[in-house]
C-alpha cells in the first residue's frame, strides 16, 4: 500500500445489474480497493495514527484485522478450511489492532493480500447455495457472548 497517493478515484464501478456472484465478487473488489486507496502513500507512521485519541482504530490495524476477516469469513466458515490465524502471537483477543508498535505498512500489506489471494482461491468456484459452517469455540467475534469477548 506504499506508494504516491492516487489522485484521481482509480476504484472500479460494480455494476447495477449482474449475476449473484459478480455482483457479491464486484462490490467486495470495490471495498478492498477502497483500503488500499485510504492507506497509499502514507508511512508506517502514519498508518499507525489513531483515528481519535480514545480509540485504539488505526489504518494499520484495520489492514491487519481485515486479513483477519478474509481468513475467517472466506477462509474458515465458507470454505471450511483452517489455515493458521494471521495474527495470533501474543494471545490478544485485539492483537490485530493492538500490537501494532512495530507492524509496517508492507508487512500488514503483504499478509492481507495473501489472505485475500487464499480467500479468492478458496471460493472461486463454491456455489452460492453451499452453507458455510463455524465452529462457535473457533469465532473471532469480539462482542458480548463471544467466546472470546
Amino acid at each position: 500500500m506504499a506508494g504516491s497517493k492516487p489522485t484521481t478515484d482509480q476504484r472500479s464501478e460494480p455494476p447495477t445489474t449482474d449475476d449473484e456472484r459478480s455482483l457479491l465478487t464486484a462490490f467486495l473488489d470495490r471495498q478492498r480497493e477502497t483500503l488500499v486507496r485510504k492507506c497509499a502513500g502514507l508511512s508506517d507512521e502514519q498508518l499507525r495514527l489513531h483515528a481519535v485519541p480514545s480509540s485504539k482504530l488505526t489504518r494499520i490495524g484495520l489492514v491487519r484485522h481485515l486479513a483477519l476477516v478474509e481468513w475467517w469469513w472466506l477462509q474458515n466458515v465458507i470454505a471450511g478450511e483452517h489455515p493458521p490465524e494471521p495474527y495470533c502471537a501474543t494471545g490478544d483477543r485485539d492483537e490485530d489492532f493492538n500490537d501494532i508498535g512495530s507492524a509496517t505498512g508492507e508487512s500488514a500489506c503483504a499478509i492481507w493480500r495473501a489472505q485475500v489471494e487464499q480467500s479468492w482461491r478458496m471460493v472461486t468456484d463454491r456455489s452460492l447455495d453451499a452453507a458455510g459452517s463455524a465452529a462457535p469455540h473457533a469465532y473471532p467475534y469480539r462482542g458480548p457472548g463471544s467466546p472470546r469477548s
